[in-house]
Order: C-alpha cells, then structure tokens, then sequence
C-alpha cells in the first residue's frame, strides 16, 4: 500500500518540480523571486527523496537513482537555509538562539544522490537542534583525507548516555515522544542514506550535557571516473531529435511539451498508447518516451508492441513514478532501452534524448 501511496505522490511532485524548472530557466537572474523558488524546487527534491525512503523501508525500492557529482559543502549551506524555521524562527520565538560555525575545506566533490545525502544531513542537523531546547552552537566542517570526504557536526546540546547512543540508529527510537518532534526515523533514515553511499555515519562522542560530535564519511577514490562516465561528450552538443512522449496526465504533458521546446527538440505529445501507435505509423520518431500506468494500453504493452513492430529500430524509455522495483530482466523483456524515475529533472531528459539519439547512430 505504501508503494502505492508513493507512486501517486511522485506523479504530484512531477508537475509541480517540472513547472519550477521550466520557471526558473525563463526567469531572470535578477529577479528576487527567483531565490524564493529554487528553494522551493530544494524542497519538492527532498520531498521526493522521502518518498523514495517509503519505497525502501517498505522493502520495495533500493536507492538505484541517477548518481551525480555532489559538492557536499553546497549541501550543507542548503540544509542550513532549509532549516532555518526550526533553529532560527521557533528558537527565537522562545528567547533562545542556535547559531551555526561552519568552516568549508576545499574538498573534492562526491558521488551520489544529491536529494539523498541532502535528506542525510536535514536530519543529522535537526537532530542536534532539537537536543538544543535552550539554544547552543552547531559546529559543521568538511575535510579530506586519504580520499575519504568527512563532514562532522557537533553541537553543544544535551548529550547522549551509553544506552542512547547504542540505539540512535534503531528504527523507532526517539528519546523525544513519538508526537513531540518526530517518529525515530530520521537518524535510521540518514545512516540507510550513507550505507548506501558507502559511507559511515558514527557518533565520534557525545556526553550528557556535553554535546554530541557525529562524523559522516563518504569514498571519493572512484569518483573522478564515475563522472567522466555521466557527463556529457563534446560530441553531443546541438544534437537535435524528434521525440512521441506519452502520458495520460496532461499535467505533465504540459511540462514535457515545454521541457522538449526549451532542450531544442521537436516531436508530438499524446495520451494514450493508441494515439502513439497511430503517431509512429505516420512519423518518424528518435525516441518514444512512456508512462507505465495509464488506461487501455499500458506503458509495457505500447513497449511489446513497438517491439513486435518495429524490431528495436526505435528506442524506448519508461517513466515511472514506482521507483526502483524494475530491474533490468523486465527492460530487456520489453524491449526498453531506458528507466527514469518520476519526478525527474530536465537534464536528465537532456541526458536522455542525447544518449538514446548516439546509441541509435550506433545500432545503425
């Protein structure tokens, strides 16, 4: 059921992240709005994450999104402007402050989830300001070393005993009531996140009424190599394609008519996978974008059928607001060439069309 709930949750956050970045492109650089909505944008990308973490923790969804180069320092100045209601505006509100020192050393980037590892931080952070009722400092600095990215924070709150500290990272478990600040699983949440990143997050110390010191560290030895594999060729610029999206919501076929237009590219948006059969029968297309769920023919019905039609001469990519519960035995059974997570970003649509546009001059 909670998978359920997810999907129809990441299909909402499509149009709603879809028209922000379509927004903040046509928007000028000058305009003050423009702070207002990139931080909006920040929080539907969050909030996207959580959703991915339901699909987890219902045993549906390991975290298989598109990793990118991460500069971890952005993402700790993020989290501070993210939280800034919980240690600045309720603190305040109470005659107490929570201030922050941060000393940023130049450290490589990371390679990863940036919505994920930025989740890994809200909470470390919203940890350390609810062990601070009265207010108090929070310390965060980054650092490198043997090709390994550290980023501590400590803070100046009320500690954790022995018995705390060997269950923090239980599910469930909050030393500060189940309805007061949350449900015990923000820190589960953060130490899944960095387990996956194959990282660490440890508690380095803590001691009632001295503070707490938590370190999370991240691999970097890799990642030069990783990135070069994701970022684009000189030779994939100006790279123009005709693309059939389908999609039952109009919503998001709104957003995708205008996402092709500002990319450069032509091509047609229809509803269903009968109207896409009838497109292809007429045009030529480089490219046919799908959703899964839609009524009368599905996503993986138009893909066997295009298959069938077409003897993989024509390239398929599957939207999916399910997450990551499609592995790569169903793609090759119908004939799909690519998988992208809803809500996705504009370039990863760019990243898309350009590699599914070099792999058909490929198969040529």
């Amino acid at each position: 059921m909670s998978s359920a709930i997810a999907h129809d949750f990441n299909n909402s956050l499509q149009s709603i992240y879809g028209n922000l970045e379509l927004a903040l492109l046509k928007m000028d650089n000058k305009n003050p709005i423009k702070k207002y909505l990139s931080t909006i944008k920040t929080a539907v990308s969050d909030a996207a994450v959580r959703v991915q973490l339901l699909q987890r923790f219902a045993g549906k969804s390991k975290s298989r999104y598109e990793y990118i180069y991460v500069n971890l320092n952005q993402v700790v100045k993020d989290v501070i402007v993210q939280t800034r209601p919980l240690w600045k505006d309720s603190v305040q509100k109470e005659g107490n402050v929570i201030r922050f020192e941060t000393l940023y050393a130049d450290i490589p980037g990371v390679f990863g989830n940036e919505g994920e590892l930025r989740s890994a931080v809200y909470n470390l952070i919203k940890n350390s300001i609810e062990a601070m009722p009265r207010g108090g400092v929070i310390k965060i600095k980054t650092s490198c070393k043997d090709n390994k990215v550290y980023l501590k924070c400590i803070d100046t709150g009320t500690g954790m005993d022995e018995a705390t500290k060997s269950r923090v990272f239980q599910p469930f478990f909050s030393t500060k009531g189940f309805y007061e600040a949350g449900r015990g699983m923000g820190m589960v949440n953060a130490y899944s996140i960095i387990k996956e990143h194959c990282g660490k997050l440890e508690i380095i110390k803590s001691q009632p009424g001295k503070g707490t010191e938590i370190q999370i560290v991240l691999p970097v030895s890799d990642i030069q190599e990783k990135a070069e594999v994701i970022e684009p060729k000189n030779s994939y610029v100006d790279i123009t394609a005709n693309i059939l999206w389908v999609d039952d919501d109009n919503l998001i076929r709104d957003v995708a008519a205008e996402m092709l237009e500002v990319l450069g590219h032509s091509g047609d948006i229809v509803g269903s996978g009968e109207e896409a059969l009838t497109k292809l029968n007429e045009n030529n297309y480089d490219l046919v974008v799908t959703d899964i769920g839609m009524p009368g023919m599905n996503g993986w019905e138009l893909a066997d059928k295009i298959k069938e039609l077409y003897k993989g001469e024509i390239k398929v990519a599957i939207l999916t607001g399910w997450g990551d519960q499609i592995d790569d035995d169903e793609k090759q059974r119908h004939g799909v060439s690519f998988i992208i997570g809803k809500p996705f970003k504009i370039e990863q649509i760019e990243r898309l069309i350009t590699e599914a546009v070099i792999l058909e001059k490929d198969d040529r």
